[in-house]
């Protein structure tokens, strides 16, 4: 297939891959001799560049469901043996995307949508196979775990990064090389997001994931992009892409796009030790406020110069930069300055005192103006709307109920042979309990019902009744996305192996941090049974009067390779054990997990991670510097400012690779404050206010903590004049129709508190974020008498769920009718605001006053309309 060389270094990568897995490599090198030439060929280069956590996870026949999928384009498909060979390993060959849970799919994908491609057109086939994508699935928020492809099929939903993961696998599956996009997060708002690129007759298009248009580079996220501080996408190869700045950490390879999406400035930042010599190997993370945190967008290693260069937006960044215990940190607005010097200091911040920081966004570019004719705009809102259709009667499907009453079923597969199985579901099933689960469960609903028939414990059909509840405790204990893609025969292992110790603590213990087999991210794996072989009697018994006894031995045995690694995925229990390799986290994970086998009730806090097992009385801490032995107590600073974690304000603790923010999503804290229990140690507080415009007034609060020490911290916020944050701009009349077709004249609506206007599409993402913040603040707006008028091209239907929510908690929100044509152009410009991006929100005053505008993706638009009506 390719040439000796490169031939040569993927064996030589494959046999170091291998030496890695222990035990396992037997088992993979003698089911790859079966299989000569090209297939052989590919089973070495998926082995070669996967994460070593892929190879310990995963089964051979995985992979070579891939290989084959693979190898069968390049034998039948002339377009894929004309690609150049390192575009079809990375993109069509290769089975990772992202983090997803690593699932046979592609000859799924192939067989269900072939008929979209025919070969003559590929930009023609990738439109249509994204319109295909969309009829399939939408946009839906979900947690951090992200599912695979076929969970994004089946559920019929996903977050921007499923979807991509979804879209890629399709285009893959059918010999389209496609890659994820991403920003890790966006400068102007709160949040991130990842889209499609497809290679097409030699060069990359863009377009987003199950959000089709009539031509490619063009999406909802043009504009946003180009206010992007990085881009980036995944590069798997032993060799280095060709063209392009390389981002690396551990063995994941990023391909720095930037440039093709923002206008781009390259940083270069000189790290001196303190002797002020130039510090080479030093790690300069590139970092961005984001969710009120300073998240690493990128790190770059100093070479021997003690230089680390990025390219990037032009806007703010917050430089970290560390080595050997000593650290260095500013902030920079790349606009104005492209080199800076940061010294290494053991003392790098000043405690106790709160600082001030200024982040600005770069400013939206039209790095990339494709626009649409009004006959293809046109066709794909006709297009659009029949794929909304097809998906909604998709999704109805899932939401009818079960009854349940004589229902049997055939035994899970595997296991046939058990007699207990197929028992008839009862009537004294909670119904009230499962219905929303099966629900949630969407197209996997009937795994959960053949875990439920499933006969753990070999009980006469009339014992079963006590089975229920022990099943649907396990099923309460999972996460909502848990139900889309969980497995019978897995949640039967974790319920029948945990029942021994239920009667052994209260069920609130029991439950959530014994019986239940989700630890933390990862995907779910059986692993009690294989654990609890794994260890002699007298080494569990050992670990049951001393948990501490069994991280060290994880400590010991487990090594960590980061350079063999993708840093955010996870090597499961079993797998960490037979290969002797997994992450910190990983290991964390196979602590909990040895410690629910043997009946020790155990978690890694939310907070933080950490490791904590119950000893009888209370949880305790597995390592010493986890221990919350101290106290911060955050108050709220007395004014009408709403205090939630992650939206204004953040805390973070200094750990030896840099500041881990605490996860603590949502929290609130007022006049009384918020108590945090937390070990001693170095911390962190971030405060933001963020602007209309994207711009963030921060604070920072550098605090250190002893052991036993309570500490009192009120919060600071630096404030923004409502010069900053409004404009007061007079707009020229315009027209609008109501459901009778009758011109309204804006002039006529009443603006007397204020009115929002919101130019909405129905089912796209941009449009139902608003759509879910307006109904997520909806007893805010409800409460404030501002008016609302949705403007929309025609009568919405049913499809758009997040719609008829809105309107239903809204009863007198006015819908009025435009075509998106002129009104939306000048009403834009006239309010500086990107007329091409949907939905346009503006809030006018009496008088046409127009005191704020946005337009496209702004993560935060409700609680900014919120602040608005506060302040004017």
């Amino acid at each position: 297939m390719f040439s000796e060389e490169y031939e040569h270094k993927i064996t030589e990568a494959y046999k170091k891959k291998l030496s890695l897995l222990g035990k396992k490599r037997e088992e993979i090198e003698k089911k790859a001799a079966v299989y000569p030439g090209s297939l052989g060929f590919a089973l070495k280069y998926l082995y070669a560049i996967m994460p070593l956590s892929d190879a310990a996870n995963y089964d051979f026949e995985i992979f070579l469901d891939y290989a084959e999928n693979g190898i069968a384009l390049w034998e039948k498909e002339p377009y894929c043996r004309n690609m150049p060979g390192e575009i079809f390993l990375n993109y069509v060959l290769y089975h990772r995307i992202s983090s997803e849970e690593v699932v046979p799919c592609r000859k799924f994908f192939r067989e269900a949508a072939k008929d979209c491609v025919t070969g003559e057109d590929r930009i023609a086939d990738v439109i249509r196979l994204n319109y295909w994508c969309a009829k399939e699935a939408a946009y839906q928020t979900t947690d951090d775990r992200t599912a695979p492809p076929l969970t994004v099929y089946r559920s019929g939903a996903g977050r921007c990064g499923e979807e991509s993961v979804f879209a890629v696998s399709v285009f893959r599956s059918l010999g389209i090389p496609a890659r994820q996009v991403f920003v890790p997060r966006w400068s102007h708002c709160d949040d991130n997001h990842a889209w499609v690129e497809v290679w097409c007759d030699g060069k990359w298009y863009f377009l987003g994931a199950c959000e089709p248009e009539e031509i490619l580079n063009k999406g909802w996220f043009t504009g946003a992009s180009s206010r992007a501080m990085l881009v980036e996408a995944r590069w798997f190869d032993v060799e280095a892409p060709q063209h392009g700045e390389v981002l690396q950490n551990g063995s994941a390879v990023s391909v720095n796009l930037t440039r093709q999406y923002a206008r781009t400035r390259k940083i270069k930042v000189r790290v001196l030790d303190q002797n002020n010599l130039p510090c080479e190997g030093a790690k300069v993370d590139f970092q961005i406020l984001n969710y009120a945190q300073l998240d690493t967008a990128a790190s770059v290693r100093t070479n021997q110069n003690g230089e680390a260069e990025l390219l990037t937006g032009m806007g703010s960044l917050y430089l970290f930069a560390a080595k050997d215990g000593s650290c260095a940190e500013r902030c920079i607005d790349t606009r104005e300055e492209n080199e800076t010097v940061l010294q290494l200091s053991g003392e790098a911040w000043q405690p106790d005192v709160w600082e001030d920081l200024e982040f600005y966004p770069p400013a939206a570019a039209p790095v990339n103006p494709v626009a649409l004719t009004e006959e293809q705009k046109e066709l794909g809102r006709k297009k659009s709307k029949a794929a909304a259709k097809a998906l909604r009667r998709k999704i109805e499907g899932f939401d009818q109920e079960v009854v349940f009453a004589g229902i049997t079923g055939s035994a899970p597969q595997g296991k046939a042979d058990d007699a207990g199985y197929a028992l008839p579901i009862q009537q004294s099933v909670d119904d009230d309990r499962l219905q929303p689960i099966l629900k949630a469960a969407r197209g996997n609903r009937d795994e959960v019902i053949r875990f439920l028939k499933w006969n753990l414990w070999q009980q006469e059909s009339g014992q079963m009744e006590n089975q229920w509840e022990d099943k649907l405790l396990l099923l309460e204990s999972l996460r909502e996305k848990d139900y889309q893609d969980l497995k019978a025969d897995i949640l039967a292992e974790h319920c029948r192996e945990a029942k021994p110790y239920a009667d052994r603590f209260p069920k609130e213990i029991y439950v959530p941090y014994l019986l239940c087999p989700r630890i933390s991210r990862e995907p779910l794996s059986c692993w009690r049974t294989w654990l609890c072989a794994y260890f002699s009697p007298e080494q569990k018994k050992d670990f049951i009067n001393n948990p501490l006894l069994l991280w060290n031995f994880i400590a010991d045995h487990v090594k960590e390779n980061p350079e063999a690694e993708q840093e955010n995925l996870i090597t499961f229990p079993c797998a960490c054990l037979k290969v002797k390799s997994g992450s910190f986290l990983s290991k964390k994970i196979l602590f909990v997990a040895v410690c629910r086998s043997i009946g020790i009730p155990a978690r890694l806090t939310e907070a933080e991670g950490a490791m904590e097992y119950y000893d009888g009385e209370h949880f305790a801490a597995v390592l010493e510097k986890t221990k919350p032995d101290a106290a911060v107590t955050v108050m709220g600073d007395g004014s009408e400012t709403e205090w939630i974690y992650s939206g204004n304000w953040s805390l973070g603790k200094l750990e030896k690779e840099g500041w881990n923010s605490l996860v603590l999503e949502g929290q609130r804290c007022g006049k009384q404050g918020l108590r945090l229990p937390a070990a001693a140690g170095e911390y962190r507080l971030i405060t933001v206010n963020r602007l209309p415009n994207g711009t963030q007034f921060a604070r920072k609060y550098y605090f250190s903590l002893a052991k036993g020490q309570e500490k009192h911290i009120t919060l600071s916020q630096k404030e923004a004049k409502i010069s900053d944050m409004l404009e007061e701009i007079t707009v020229d009349n315009f027209k609008l129709l109501d459901e009778n077709k009758k011109e309204i004249m804006a002039s006529s609506l009443d603006a007397s508190h204020m009115l929002f206007l919101f130019w909405l599409e129905e089912n796209k993402e941009p449009s139902d974020h608003i759509l879910n913040e307006l109904y997520d603040n909806r007893e805010a707006f409800l409460k404030s008498g501002a008016k609302m008028c949705f403007i929309f091209r025609q009568k919405p239907d049913r499809s758009d769920e997040a719609l008829h929510k809105v309107l239903d908690a809204f009863p007198d929100i006015q819908i009025l009718y435009d075509d998106f044509g002129e009104n939306v152009q000048t009403l834009a410009r006239s309010v500086y605001v990107d007329p091409d991006q949907l939905p346009l929100v503006v809030a006018l005053k009496e008088d046409l006053c127009a005191v704020y505008a946005v337009s496209g993706y702004n993560v935060g638009t409700g609680q900014m309309l919120l602040r608005i009506l506060e302040n004017v």
